[in-house]
């Protein structure tokens, strides 16, 4: 039997722009992002390469920076260590070249010569197809969609879009939640700060900034395990009022606001998302500056003048964001309002009274701000509820109290915060409404014991019976025991007989000798032996 051998031609590959992309994220871990967008470890030819980029991608997803060792770490737990050379393999393949800048242009030859090598693939399988048999009207038709498929790939630059886990797989890898700031800000997930308008969201955001930047507890309540290096982009408040800001934090801290240098980056302008140029800019800002967190202040003067209740154009530019993000290991955090038509302006705000369509569905993190009452303008004091929460699972309910002062006033601007829970402010609050009660109460007290006092200065003797008194008090009886007795207790008033027109004397209550008008006498000996004595003259009762 005859038959006929196709020669399989070689496949292309380009072995020097294998090692120098894979070195170069290996010196600059930062860039893996941006080359995994470009290529995947299937479009490297030689299979040690590859499998280096792969556990690369593998320890990047369970949050550990990818270097020789932390790689090498992997490849020996997975048994592959040795397969691709060792650990010194890995320390020289770091040392190929100088630098990562040129790693996109490693990758651009990386990804033209994988396209080649699919084709030369494609095209070797339908020649085979040919070959065996397979009707040549098939061939062509099968040939012709995967060649258009392919075409469009190239055209677009496409890569496969998704990355598949089996259960073995996903129950295997740590995908670890890392938090900026623990139990309050996730890392490289995006978040809103919402609000009412002048309720406190700039505040909030400047204080998260600084806490990041310097590793200082946020709001003196949450830590913050490690400083990042942040930018914020701000576009209403203006320079000197997030310079106000920061210096008055720092003074609270004892520190200068210099003290930061290049960690806190500022600016009043904001990118539109609408605008490629702008984002191009912040893209390359954010890789020349290692920025870690950024923070854009107000969302609506990002997103141009499309109908913000369309969330198919809204989600689009969002999305820009994320994919921005996602190139950069980066936080990103936007402030934005809540609706104006609150039922109860002074509850905890939720994740349905952000304004603008599909910003509640896009953030993963919220930090919501509401007033607990209205603001103190001459104290410059927010008295907040702060709702967090988050789909990776973080969320309480904190009270947050923060002072500011005002611009030309004696002390100046300054930083004062302090965090309670609910139930510490409702029992703050029923003590505050108890002592203003016993404040009340007291006040009351002195007022009906001055009024029996002048109402016993008024009758006849200076004396008279409890019948006297509660009759000519606008007050209840309990009220008026409660001032009697009270009087008696301090000496204000003392006991007394009191005769009546009848000639009867009845228990009652006069006011004590010394307080008497001078030469004034008692008409009877009944007042416990008390006498009332004139300066000059000492009279007996």
């Amino acid at each position: 039997m005859n038959s006929t051998a196709t020669k399989q031609p070689a496949l292309p590959r380009d072995p020097e722009a294998e090692r120098a992309v894979i070195a170069a994220m290996l010196i600059d871990p930062s860039r893996i992002p941006e080359v995994y967008r470009a290529i995947t470890p299937d479009d490297i030819f030689t299979p040690q390469l590859a499998t280096i980029f792969r556990a690369m991608l593998t320890i990047r997803g369970e949050g550990v920076t990818p270097d020789p060792v932390t790689v090498a770490s992997r490849l020996r737990a997975d048994g592959t260590l040795d397969e691709v050379g060792g650990t010194a393999a890995l320390m020289e393949l770091a040392g190929a070249v100088p630098s990562a800048q040129r790693v996109m242009e490693y990758a651009g030859i990386l990804r033209a010569v994988a396209d080649k090598r699919r084709l030369t693939l494609l095209l070797g399988n339908h020649l085979a197809a040919a070959s065996n048999g397979t009707p040549a009207a098939d061939v062509v038709t099968e040939l012709l969609a995967d060649l258009d498929d392919m075409r469009r790939a190239v055209a677009t630059g496409e890569k496969p879009r998704y990355r598949w886990f089996d259960c073995a797989e996903l129950a295997a890898t740590d995908f670890r939640i890392d938090f900026l700031i623990d139990g309050y800000r996730v890392a490289k997930q995006p978040g809103v700060i919402g609000g009412p308008t002048k309720g406190g969201k700039t505040t909030l955001m400047v204080a998260e900034a600084f806490a990041l930047a310097t590793g200082l507890p946020f709001l003196g309540e949450f830590d913050v395990p490690e400083k990042k290096r942040v930018a914020v982009m701000t576009g209403e408040s203006g320079m000197g009022v997030i310079k106000s800001q920061l210096r008055a934090l720092c003074q609270s801290h004892d520190m200068e606001l210099a003290d930061i240098g290049s960690d806190l980056m500022v600016t009043a302008e904001l990118p539109r998302l609408e605008d490629a140029s702008d984002i191009d800019e912040l893209r390359a800002f954010i890789a020349d500056t290692g920025t870690e967190a950024v923070y854009c202040d107000p969302l609506y003067l990002m997103t141009g003048g499309a109908d913000a209740a369309n969330i198919f154009d809204q989600g689009a530019k969002y999305r820009l964001l994320g994919d921005l993000a996602a190139e950069h290991d980066l936080t990103i955090v936007v402030a934005h309002h809540i609706k104006k038509n609150r039922h109860n302006q002074f509850a905890p705000a939720e994740l349905g009274e952000l304004s603008h369509a599909g910003i509640a569905e896009w953030v993963r993190q919220w930090a919501l701000v509401a007033h607990r009452e209205a603001y103190d303008p001459e104290k410059g004091l927010h008295r907040l509820w702060l709702t967090i929460g988050g789909s990776a699972g973080h969320s309480s309910l904190k009270a947050v109290d923060i002072e500011q002062g005002r611009l030309g006033s004696l002390r100046g601007r300054y930083w004062a915060v302090s965090v309670a829970t609910p139930s510490e402010v409702q029992a703050a609050e029923a003590d505050e409404r108890e002592q203003s009660k016993e404040a009340e109460r007291s006040e009351q007290l002195e007022a009906d014991k001055e009024a029996i006092l002048k109402i016993v200065s008024r009758l006849p003797d200076h004396r008279g019976t409890k019948t006297d008194i509660y009759d000519r008090m606008n007050r209840n009886s309990a009220a008026a025991k409660r001032a009697l007795a009270a009087l008696l207790d301090e000496g204000g008033l003392v006991p007394c007989k009191v005769t009546k027109a009848n000639k009867q004397k009845y228990s009652g209550y006069c006011l004590p000798p010394a307080t008497q008008t001078p030469g004034q006498t008692h008409p009877d000996d009944d007042c416990r032996g008390d006498t009332i004595t004139h300066p000059d003259t000492p009279l007996s009762i």
